[in-house]
Parts: C-alpha cells; sequence; structure tokens
C-alpha cells in the first residue's frame, strides 16, 4: 500500500496529506500535485462505506524513511511493475499508480 489516512475535521486534503505522510512514514512534503481521485470502500464496523481517494505526487525533502509506531512495519522504494501492483490491497491505489506509470509522471 501508500501512506494514506482520513481528512481530519477542519482540514484541507492538502494539509491531510502532509499529515498522514508524516505521521505513517516520517517524510516532510515538500511540494505535491494533484494526480486523480478514484472511487473506493472502507468498511467500518461490517458496513462498507464509500469514499473518494484523492492521489497526489509529491516531493519529499529527504528518502529518509523511519518507521512509525502503529504506523508500518516495512518499507520498500520499488519500480511500478505490473508484478507490485498486482500485489496492492486496494484498486484504486493500483488505479492511481497505473495512470501516474502510463505517462502523467512528467
Amino acid at each position: 500500500g501508500m501512506p494514506g489516512g482520513f481528512v481530519d475535521p477542519g482540514e484541507t486534503a492538502e494539509i491531510a496529506l502532509r499529515r498522514e505522510v508524516l505521521e505513517e512514514v516520517g517524510l516532510k512534503v515538500k511540494s505535491m500535485r494533484y494526480l486523480t481521485s478514484e472511487p473506493n470502500g472502507y468498511v467500518y464496523r461490517g458496513v462498507v462505506l464509500p469514499v473518494l481517494d484523492l492521489f497526489y505526487v509529491v516531493e519529499v525533502e529527504s528518502k529518509q524513511i523511519s518507521l512509525e509506531d502503529g504506523e508500518i512495519t516495512s518499507w520498500i522504494w520499488t519500480e511500478l511493475t505490473d508484478e507490485v501492483l498486482d500485489q496492492l490491497v486496494f484498486i484504486s491505489n493500483r488505479k492511481a499508480l497505473e495512470y501516474y506509470r502510463e505517462g502523467v509522471r512528467g
């Protein structure tokens, strides 16, 4: 998966992005560019709630990942191969990364 989370009350999507990336992997976002959005479902207490996932391309101050307690247990930098994309849990993540890979990255 990728770093992500929910927008807290009173936050913009961009503020939430900076907060979630810092909380989950310890990286400070220097700049961001909106990529795409994808519908998704979030299971809460046995009920699937519709959500909209927003995806951004970011530049970070440093690529030094720090494992934050309760957030992630491991990480890798990887190429966006089909094999890697096949391992993603959320189809919305795969679709966004395929969109990025297909040439929007420039």
